[in-house]
């Protein structure tokens, strides 16, 4: 049986961050396929942080629907606090998140997009050589 996916999903951990990279294309059935897939490795991996990179996904939905199509899908797209890294190009894509209400961010760069992840492991950092 041949395999006629048209995406490719790619798993690694970095200091308790789970980093999914998506290339190819994922539009229609194949992006809700792809969202669900991701999904389950997120609840396999029971992390609570995920850095997203789409800048090789050549094909998605349109933003637009992304309100839409968050809204029909089940709650652990709320529950992990996630970074997503794609090409400048899809900056509207960064809206359509905000506007549908998931705890997501988007960036045009890597490095940020970490430092947000990382956040609050670094205010829990104790400066002994620090004077009060």
């Amino acid at each position: 049986m041949e395999n006629d996916t048209k995406y490719k999903i790619s798993t690694s951990m970095n200091d308790g961050i789970m980093e999914v990279t998506v290339t190819g294309r994922a539009a229609g059935r194949d992006f809700e396929t792809m969202v669900s897939e991701v999904g389950a490795i997120v609840k396999a991996g029971q992390v609570t942080k995920v850095l997203l990179d789409v800048r090789g996904l050549d094909e998605r939905i349109n933003h637009a629907e992304i309100y839409r199509f968050v809204r029909n899908r089940p709650s652990f797209l709320y529950d992990m606090q996630a970074a997503i890294v794609d090409l400048p190009e899809n900056a509207p894509y960064a809206s359509a998140i905000k506007n549908a209400g998931l705890p997501w961010k988007w960036f045009p760069d890597m490095e940020p997009a970490k430092d947000f992840l990382n956040v609050k492991k670094q205010g829990h950092k104790i400066k002994i050589f620090d004077k009060p």
